[in-house]
């Protein structure tokens, strides 16, 4: 039976195999929509790991697929520029093949996406663009305005005068985030926040009214996908359980603003009657450090610390823990926090009771959490880690119901 073609065109500088977050995101998105489409990304093979079974969430739905071969980076702009030329040049082929797309959707990060994605737009105008942002560009997790140098050439000379010709102003700098925030606000045809905090704290920090109504007019917000139900069970397991006592999970990695320190001083902090009913169980690229930590605060028994999984054993995994843990990255910069952590949107389709330790005014903080606690206040995460203690394991009740069904 012959395939229709796509009339869908995905540009995502990370797309499975390789093992990312925005690749997985992506990967849900085309899920949804359970449409036939072409992707154009990014060979990450020198900058990520491959994992095969994130090819299973996009199921049948990818018509062609092409990794472009060009030296990966996320902010130089000469390889980004590599990355359009090759990826504009496999699209245009693609085209003289089976006609022009329609629709057209692209993911940052990584910001590469955009360029490409705008540089199409530029050549096509009738494809409509959805375009979606995962985070801020031009601000990191502290609120500090992100800078990475680009050259004015061929590229921004293309960006400019679509800029200009819709009637806003271009970026007065050389700064790449700039750039590519601002001509996704300009060209666009539809622009994705992940929630509503994201939109308003980049509004926030848009200089050009203007351009601020225009994005309000046509964007929407849509949370990351949670996967179908089935996924959860495609790929056990192949890790140890501690019977009988509640076991929590945390999947990920720290970063300054997103660590477990505090979490480690309140399980320290419990009387060992509490203590000695819970297991954690990490599964991140930084084992030694986490060991570390607690070590030094005594708990080293209470934690096991594994590798990052691939991502449909995560997702076993996380519907067998009896108690997830998700944290937001602590923001500062005086406005609401406008991360949303994907890791959520996989949670919520386990089944699993979620804690979250929580900023204030996050987009978590919205959620329905079976826990939720600040992430500075160590005596509400002792008080919750109390309660967790009283729950009954799965893994009891698992094996109750074993017992019980025997002849």
């Amino acid at each position: 039976m012959t395939q229709s073609p796509a009339r869908r065109l995905v540009v995502s500088y990370c797309f499975p195999p390789y093992a990312d977050t925005s690749a997985i995101v992506v990967a849900k998105r085309l899920r949804d929509w359970a449409e036939p489409v072409d992707v154009v990304c990014c060979d990450l093979s020198t900058m990520r790991s491959i994992d095969p079974t994130l090819t299973e969430i996009a199921g049948p739905w990818v018509r062609r697929f092409h990794a472009v071969p060009t030296r990966p980076s996320f902010e130089n702009w000469q390889r980004m520029v590599e990355f359009t030329q090759s990826g504009l040049a496999t699209v245009m082929r693609w085209q003289q093949e089976q006609g022009e797309y329609e629709q057209m959707y692209s993911r940052a990060q990584f910001a590469a996406s955009h360029v490409l994605a705008a540089s199409i737009k530029a050549l096509q105008p009738g494809v409509r663009w959805t375009a979606e942002f995962s985070d801020p560009l031009t601000r990191d997790a502290q609120g500090t305005i992100r800078t990475a140098p680009v050259t004015d050439d061929a590229v921004i000379d293309t960006l400019r005068d679509e800029i200009t010709t819709r009637g806003y102003t271009p970026p007065a700098d050389l700064n790449m985030y700039a750039w590519v925030e601002t001509a996704v606000y300009a060209m666009a045809d539809e622009i994705i926040f992940t929630n509503a905090n994201q939109r308003a704290y980049m509004m926030s920090v848009c200089e050009d009214a203007h351009l601020r109504d225009a994005v309000l007019a046509k964007s929407t917000i849509s949370p990351h996908p949670t996967p179908a139900a089935e996924f959860y069970d495609l790929v056990p397991g192949t890790f140890d359980y501690e019977p009988g006592i509640v076991n929590m999970g945390y999947f990920g990695n720290f970063y300054a603003n997103r660590g477990l320190g505090m979490f480690l001083d309140a399980l320290s902090g419990i009387e060992e009657r509490f203590r000695r009913r819970l297991m954690l169980h990490v599964f991140t690229a930084d084992a030694k450090n986490l060991m570390e930590l607690a070590e030094q605060r005594g708990v080293a028994e209470h934690v096991r610390v594994q590798k990052q999984l691939p991502f449909l054993e995560f997702l076993n995994a996380a519907k067998q823990m009896d108690v997830l843990i998700v944290n937001d990255a602590e923001f500062t910069a005086g406005a609401d926090n406008p991360f949303l952590p994907s890791k959520w949107s996989d949670y919520k389709g386990s089944g699993t009771a979620v804690w979250g330790i929580l900023d204030k005014n996050s987009p978590l903080t919205k959620e329905t959490l079976a826990y939720k606690t600040g992430l500075d206040s160590q005596s509400a995460t002792e008080q919750a880690l109390c309660s967790i203690a009283a729950l009954e394991p799965k893994t009891t009740r698992a094996y109750a119901s074993s017992t019980t069904s025997r002849p």
